[in-house]
């Protein structure tokens, strides 16, 4: 592909008066690379029924309900920003695609069941609510973001993805496993996933796995290696690794199936556990690094003293948790190691 594309004057511009031309005879659009230097707004256009077989988009390019839209350029580099929508008659993004530094949004396209043959992602790729997709390219490289929402017909990922930047898979619905050797150098978020079963064995995510929602899910696997952990309302899970170790963060809320914690969990970061009702008590073994919420634990009785400078609680918990109840003495100290919420939020930022 155009990979490494200078833009020069030998490369023809397109503009929307020329787009006018191209409903017309679009065969003169087809052999040449064309270029939009500026903003072009085609969006609601019923005529226009294709676009140029190689196209640059280095600034804006809108083109969002175009019913007849059906096809595509067969190799497109976005430097700029793509947002394409309720395209109802296309079936194909291009074979080949470069997003370089730039933004692509395509939503409720209900035909597109191709996603490009070679898709090179450094910027961020958005794909919602297409729910013909089925599935992935061949060639996919990515280093910015992707991210695809509410994608019911996804329902499976290709063996050994390795994924250098951030991918994400919220609310796809139908999928059901993710693939063996899966590597994720950024973040991967798989947050209402609610079709997902398990978690292979030796997955990778360099940042956060965000699991949010993930209610099929009913255990971690003993290997996972993550930098943070988001299982909030993961409720199908009641037990956690031994000797599960977190650098960051673990996001623990909602959890109700969890009756306890393994021994010598390790959390670098942040340990949340607000709402996890079936808690009783904490091993004397567990390792908090910043801090520990616990508002909503309303049945555990007894806290390890030396977690006692890591808890924060609002007020209402603070008289309501049952490890508290008559023993005002702990209430103080505790009260006195609590830290600012706005605080609270700065180390979230810090260990996302």
């Amino acid at each position: 592909m155009f990979k490494n594309l200078e833009i020069n004057e030998e490369l023809k511009t397109i503009t929307k008066k020329k787009f006018e031309k191209l409903i017309k005879h679009p065969e003169k659009f087809y052999d040449d690379i064309w270029v939009s230097k500026k903003s072009i707004d085609i969006s609601g256009n019923k005529k226009i029924s294709s676009l140029p077989n190689n196209l640059v988009i280095i600034a804006g390019f809108y083109m969002s309900n175009c019913k007849n839209m059906t096809k595509m350029p067969i190799k497109m580099v976005v430097f700029g920003v793509f947002n394409m929508s309720e395209c109802d008659k296309l079936t194909s993004l291009p074979e080949e695609m470069l997003l370089s530094g730039g933004v692509v949004y395509v939503a409720n396209c209900e035909t597109l069941t191709n996603l490009p043959n070679y898709l090179y992602v450094d910027g961020w790729m958005e794909i919602t609510r297409c729910n013909s997709i089925t599935s992935f390219p061949e060639t996919l490289e990515v280093n910015g973001t992707l991210r695809f929402n509410s994608c019911l017909g996804l329902n499976s990922l290709p063996e050994n993805l390795q994924i250098a930047g951030d991918i994400e898979f919220n609310s796809c619905l139908g999928l059901t496993s993710l693939p063996e050797n899966l590597y994720v150098a950024g973040s991967l978020s798989l947050q209402n996933c609610t079709g997902l079963k398990s978690i292979p064995a030796g997955l990778k995510v360099g940042k956060s796995l965000k699991l949010s929602g993930c209610t099929g899910i009913i255990s971690i696997p003993n290997d996972l290696n993550v930098g943070s952990l988001d299982l909030s309302d993961c409720t199908g899970i009641t037990t956690l690794p031994e000797n599960m170790h977190i650098e960051g963060n673990l996001d623990l809320t909602g959890c109700i199936g969890l009756t306890k914690l393994p021994e010598n969990l390790y959390v670098g970061g942040m340990l949340r556990l607000n709402d996890c009702t079936n808690l009783t008590s904490l091993p004397e073994s567990l390792k908090v690094g910043e801090v520990l919420t616990l508002n909503g634990c309303s049945n555990l009785t007894s806290l390890p003293e030396s977690l006692e400078e890591k808890v924060f609680l609002n007020n209402t918990d603070s008289n309501q948790l049952p490890f508290l109840i008559g023993n005002q003495e702990l209430a103080n100290r505790i009260t006195q190691n609590n830290i600012r919420t706005i605080d609270i939020f700065r180390l979230t930022l810090l260990n996302s």
